[in-house]
Formats: structure tokens, sequence, C-alpha cells
């Protein structure tokens, strides 16, 4: 939704930057995303194993230790997320998988004016840094891609330990204040690998 919705400019969405004192949408981050063209792993099958994903206790909680995150989480928080992701109705939680990650939007996405920055997750089992790579960075101008060390896709709930250090691979290496992108306070993590699509 965000990258459609960034690359429709809506007037709603710049009157919204204009109340916090922008002139406009000024950049856009997404966080470990859905690439706006579907990789082929997006099979049937997968999409039909995500309807279920979240029909139990059992299978929420599975979802949590096997593909949304890389450590466990706190006993409150995991409770909250089992909590949360039984709440909304079955109409809720197969729209995406039925319909929303089979689209191919890289037409609309051609459309993003401002700088995109994405994090990408390195332990994420559902988008793959290099499945971003893959089908994302070709399609969005200006699109820099970071990877969260020792992450998975829910990337922000735990930012990495400060002693993790960019990889040196790229010279466009830097770090992020995990905090201001979470919209939280008080932690900091670091990441790197920063990779620009080519020829941009």
């Amino acid at each position: 939704m965000s990258q459609l919705a960034a690359a429709r400019r809506p007037a709603g969405l710049a009157g919204l930057a204009g109340l916090a004192g922008l002139a406009g949408l000024a950049g856009l981050v997404l966080v470990a995303p859905a690439p706006p063209r579907p990789p082929a792993t997006v099979t049937e099958e997968y999409r039909h194993g995500l309807c279920r994903a979240y029909d139990s206790p059992e299978t929420v909680q599975h979802a949590l230790d096997h593909v949304l995150t890389a450590t466990p989480l706190p006993t409150a928080v995991r409770t909250t997320a089992v909590r949360d992701s039984l709440a909304s109705g079955p109409e809720a939680r197969h729209e995406w998988p039925r319909h929303g990650i089979a689209q191919d939007i890289t037409r609309a996405v051609r459309d993003i004016e401002v700088p995109v920055t994405v994090l990408a997750a390195e332990n994420d089992v559902v988008e793959p840094p290099q499945v971003l790579r893959d089908h994302l960075l070709p399609y969005i101008p200006h699109a820099a891609l970071t990877t969260v060390p020792g992450a998975a896709t829910c990337c922000l709930r735990k930012p990495p330990t400060p002693s993790r250090q960019p990889s040196r691979n790229s010279s466009r290496s830097r770090s992020f204040d995990t905090d201001r992108i979470a919209g939280s306070a008080g932690r900091t993590g670091t990441l790197g690998r920063r990779d620009r699509c080519p020829g941009r």
C-alpha cells in the first residue's frame, strides 16, 4: 500500500506532510516490504499456506518462531502478538495471501519520485534481501537497500546490538538510528550493506 500511495502522490498525503511543516512527501522508508514484482516462490501452494498461518494460537506461534523473528520475543510481547493476530476476521487475514501478494505493481511504482530507503532483514525468510534486490530495486527509482544484521522479517521489533558493525563490502555502508525510523526512543542499532539499484 505504501508503494502504491507514494506512486500515486495523492493530495491527501501531501496535505498530511504539510501539516508537519513539509512541502510534501520527502521520502519513503519501506521496512521488510513485499516486492512490487512477486518472485517465483509465490505459488498457489505458498499462498494457501499463508491463508492458514493465523488460524489458531498454535499456527501463530509457529509463524513467530520459524518465520517472523530471529530471536525469542519477551513473553508479554509474544502474548500480545498472538492475541492481535487472532483478532482479525477471516476476510482480512485472507485478502493479502489470496490477492495482494500476487499482484504485479511494477508499472505503478516506477512513478515514485521521492528517495526510497528499503530495510531488509538478514534472516528474513519471507522477503530475503536478495529477493528485494532482484524484485524491488530494479523497479523503484532512487531506491537504496540496507540489510539489518541478525534480524528476521519483524526486523525493527528488537534492533541489532550496537556491536555489530556494517559490512565493509561497500563504501556506501552507513549506520541508521532505528528508533527514529520506528518512531520509538532509547535504543539504536547499527545497520549495514547498503546497496543501490545498479546504474542509479
